[in-house]
């Protein structure tokens, strides 16, 4: 538990020692609980309470447990689920780490882990700090503002605009191919540690060529979608997909860069039983790929496919020939996607889920779609739960330099509330900051609600009088190249 409340008075080591503090998992949970802090008073020898009002969240992390959040991150690189950003490599980019590691190897920006946000194209994430690492959180933000807020000293402007140059919305597209070739070739460069990856031939493969090529072809069904430029060896994810009926099956590599450019071309992920694939015939069986979340196939009337589901021929094996054997058919066997338990009685599924998996699983009311509680975890965001990938898609994070909150604006604000803080200039403030402040409409900063000079500029801020201020405001449209709905830091970066 490394979120600690106790009185801001007393330092944590001596609360800990005292038993003067609460401790909680989160910080929203420790900001949350209204439990009474208690501290002892020698004078008068009992405990008393400490006032709401001198309680404050400090959070403490051990050795261990940073390393084991950072070695999580550094995982994701190798398995191909982050993708650096494209400067990654650039000369100044790597000259500026290189300053910032000489003068501290420990410099929290090290840490910050960041690659390209798929879910928000044309962003990128990061790990803010070892409580968001240790709460594996991650905070998407546009590159122009991210590398000005912790690279501004060490990059100039210049070069900052053309790192957000390298880094567009439509820098990943989705390839398909139903062609034997390309789909092997896809698979042996990939790197995801799938028992398809290795070449042909090889120790690992039995029969007359690649497993995979019975994907492809004109008697298959199947196609192979997949991200990235085989010309440079960069396979970023793949997946099969079943094109007449705009399904894909189990995903492998990026996971968030490959469902929204499958949901923007109108898939969906469901089953590819009942679908071909090619029959190539070998040494009295079939040259056959494992097949995800399938177990067998039977031979088609014209002996030209082999058709997914049910029969004799095993599409389970990693070796990549499957014997044809001439029994009676069985049963169906129905099949988990999720954690590929089999079994032929019906009654133990729900859907494509066992009842095991369905009954672990929450309803996300953002994408209308059912989670494993291992897979994705819920968020509260206004009178709601969504999944965590949902809230990291939809939110936006707090303007202000010294506020870590986010929100999603349509959970905290009605539209009219939008329409006034749009005025207001606040747009980008918090709920909790946008009782506080007002934006300054000629710079980037913040001033106390009411205040009629800025503080930073010097400058009007517009704001009304005491007689006009209780009146309703409106959202207007006139000259000035202000942007509605932006908030005072994209102003202060426009050009």
């Amino acid at each position: 538990m490394p979120h600690y409340k106790h009185d801001r008075e007393t330092d944590l080591v001596t609360a800990l020692r005292e038993c003067a503090y609460l401790a909680f998992d989160t910080a929203a949970e420790a900001h949350h609980d209204t439990t009474t802090v208690h501290a002892y008073d020698e004078a008068a020898g009992e405990w008393k309470p400490i006032p709401a009002d001198r309680l404050i969240v400090t959070f403490k992390l051990s050795d261990s447990e940073k390393y084991q959040w950072r070695q999580r991150e550094c995982t994701r690189f190798t398995r191909r689920e982050y993708i650096r950003p494209p400067w990654y490599l650039d000369p100044v980019w790597r000259e500026a780490i290189e300053r910032i590691t000489a003068a501290d190897d420990d410099d929290p920006r090290l840490a910050h882990y960041v690659h390209v946000s798929v879910n928000q194209p044309g962003k990128i994430a990061y790990t803010q700090n070892d409580s968001h690492g240790t709460a594996d959180r991650q905070t998407v933000v546009r590159p122009g503002r991210y590398l000005a807020k912790y690279f501004s000293e060490a990059i100039d402007k210049t070069t900052i605009d053309r790192f957000c140059g390298m880094l567009t919305a439509d820098r990943y597209a989705l390839t398909v191919t139903k062609d034997p070739e390309t789909i092997e070739r896809v698979y042996t460069t990939e790197g995801f540690g799938s028992c398809m990856r290795y070449p042909f031939p090889s120790e690992y493969f039995r029969g007359n060529c690649h497993p995979v090529r019975a994907y492809g072809g004109n008697d298959s069904d199947l196609a192979l979608a997949y991200v990235g430029d085989l010309a440079v060896g960069e396979v970023l994810a793949r997946t099969v997909i079943w094109p007449d009926r705009q399904v894909y099956n189990r995903i492998f590599g990026h996971r968030d860069l490959m469902i929204p450019l499958l949901e923007a071309a109108g898939y969906s992920q469901g089953s590819i039983r009942g679908a071909r694939i090619t029959a190539i015939a070998c040494k009295g069986g079939y040259v056959v790929p494992y097949v995800d979340n399938v177990s067998s196939a039977e031979l088609s009337r014209d002996r030209r496919s082999l058709v997914l589901g049910q029969g004799r021929v095993s599409v389970a094996t990693t070796e990549g020939l499957s014997a044809a054997e001439e029994e009676e058919e069985e049963e169906e066997l129905f099949s988990c996607t999720r954690c590929g338990y089999e079994s032929h009685d019906s009654d133990n599924f729900d859907g494509d889920y066992c009842t095991s998996c369905f009954e672990s699983m929450s309803y996300c009311e953002e994408c209308e779609e059912y989670h494993h509680h291992d897979d994705r975890s819920s968020v509260e965001s206004g009178d709601r739960y969504i999944c965590d990938s949902c809230f990291s898609r939809l939110s936006v994070e707090c303007d202000r330099s010294d506020c870590d909150r986010e929100w999603i604006e349509t959970d905290e604000f009605t539209r009219e509330e939008t329409a006034a803080r749009e005025v207001r200039h606040a747009i980008g403030l918090c709920p909790d900051c946008n009782r506080e402040y007002d934006g300054c409409p000629h710079c980037s900063e913040y001033t106390e609600r009411g205040s009629t000079i800025c503080d930073e500029c010097g400058e009007s801020t517009g704001r009304r009088c005491p007689d006009t201020a209780d009146l309703p405001l409106t959202a207007t449209t006139g000259d000035d190249d202000t942007t509605a709905g932006e908030t005072a830091g994209e102003r202060d970066g426009r050009s």
